[in-house]
């Protein structure tokens, strides 16, 4: 392939370094569990949750990652998991104690836990109980009667997210934390300005949806927020942004099943 252009190889690397390193972390999310001071967890009705490099938010659990081993031989205890930001995490959070926590969607109930001595340390995945007033909480949220024996976390991880959210408003329970702003502060005018240049259509199907602007999305081509220059911008309906790279959760939206069915009316 003839490149003509420096800024397009650079382009091709650039989204090819920032899969590799999306992929890496998704992977690590998903199974070992990734390094967190909460300050990257966010609450929601439905639970805790949190956001990835390549942009998506997903669902997550939080649990202290490494115990003393006198603690575990005097107590014979291990920590709990916890899925919302329920009072015990609160205490912690405001105790200072969260160098230790890990985030993770991992949902067969083993965590990877470091079990530190005086001497050596030793490393290996322990199956966890689900916090008490989490599962309070759960139980009150969604109407049902699990136990810690018989909770099921991947229904938790797998529940779609039915809370409207927005990344620039969502707070931590008692005032703990905000999340950053990742979008420019124009990002709405220079949504909807791109939007009316191609006329409300989406770039990949062609559905013109100027009656039914809600789901049309102005989607970032390199995952990034503020690269809000032209050529990474592309606007598509709310189906066609969430086929791309790890835009999945899109699908847990509320506007998706909407949008699914309004298009069924257009194509009678």
């Amino acid at each position: 392939m003839k490149l003509t252009k420096f800024e397009t190889l650079w382009e091709a690397v650039n989204l090819y370094e920032l899969d590799k390193i999306a992929r890496t972390e998704t992977k690590i999310f998903e199974e070992a569990g990734l390094n967190s001071d909460l300050s990257d967890i966010f609450h929601l009705d439905d639970g805790l949750i949190t956001l990835l490099k390549d942009g998506t938010v997903r669902k997550t659990i939080v649990y202290i990652s490494e115990i003393k081993r006198w603690t575990l031989n005097t107590y014979g205890n291990y920590p709990k998991f916890h899925i919302f930001n329920c009072r015990t995490l609160v205490q912690m959070k405001n105790g200072g104690k969260i160098e230790r926590y890990k985030k993770t969607s991992r949902a067969d109930g083993k965590f990877l836990m470091v079990i530190s001595g005086e001497r050596d340390s030793d490393a290996k995945y322990i199956r966890l109980e689900i916090c008490g007033n989490c599962l309070n909480q759960y139980n009150m949220r969604f109407n049902t009667r699990y136990t810690k024996a018989t909770f099921d976390i991947k229904s938790f991880i797998d529940k779609p997210i039915t809370t409207n959210y927005n990344l620039n408003s969502l707070l931590f329970q008692d005032d703990l934390e905000t999340v950053p702003q990742f979008y420019a502060t124009n990002w709405k005018e220079i949504s909807n300005e791109l939007k009316k240049k191609r006329n409300y259509t989406c770039q990949k199907c062609g559905i013109q949806l100027k009656k039914a602007k809600q789901y049309l999305h102005t989607h970032h081509i390199d995952s990034n927020p503020s690269n809000n220059i032209i050529g990474n911008l592309k606007v598509l309906c709310i189906e066609c942004h969430s086929n791309e790279f790890n835009h999945g959760h899109i699908k847990q939206n509320i506007n998706y099943q909407q949008f699914l069915k309004y298009r069924e009316k257009l194509d009678r």
